[in-house]
């Protein structure tokens, strides 16, 4: 159905039961040898108050074996629900949020394809969903995503 009812707000949400938007990020953003959050303005997802999102970043990152991966998903404050994980499609597994903060992933090989899926029920603030991205401990020499990673939501 393509009509859905936010009982929280009393709103009706019409979504066509796809995937609503994606946005890709163009070229490569490099991260060299630092813990400090890079923003990809390119993922900026604006977002009003009550607003409900599912979320998927595919990230396709370059990096050696040793330069950790942190990410960040940055909202408006005060949502109602925030969820959050990053997978790896290494062997090193995931990172669970239930409130905002920094997934970080420890890595033993070089290059991965990673996914963060995140899910909001935003509050009474309007504002951006954000992305960003850093090296956990900026000694490994620098994350690169490639131009191509991409990210893909659905407003409910």
């Amino acid at each position: 159905m393509p009509f859905i009812s936010n009982s929280t707000t009393g709103t009706v949400t019409y979504s066509p039961g796809v995937t609503n938007h994606s946005l890709i990020l163009p070229n490569d953003t490099a991260n060299n040898n630092s813990a400090t959050l890079v923003e990809i303005s390119e993922f900026e997802i604006a977002v009003a108050k009550y607003e409900r999102y599912v979320v998927k970043y595919h990230l396709f990152t370059t990096h050696n074996a040793t330069a950790d991966l942190k990410v960040k998903v940055d909202v408006p404050a005060s949502p109602t629900i925030y969820r959050a994980q990053l997978v790896s499609g290494g062997d090193e597994g995931t990172t669970t949020l239930n409130a905002e903060g920094d997934l970080e992933l420890t890595t033993d090989t070089a290059n991965d394809i990673v996914e963060v899926k995140f899910l909001i029920h935003n509050g009474a603030n309007a504002g951006d969903i954000k992305f960003s991205f850093a090296e956990r401990d900026a000694g490994g020499g620098g994350v690169t995503l490639l131009g191509g990673s991409y990210v893909e939501y659905y407003k409910f």
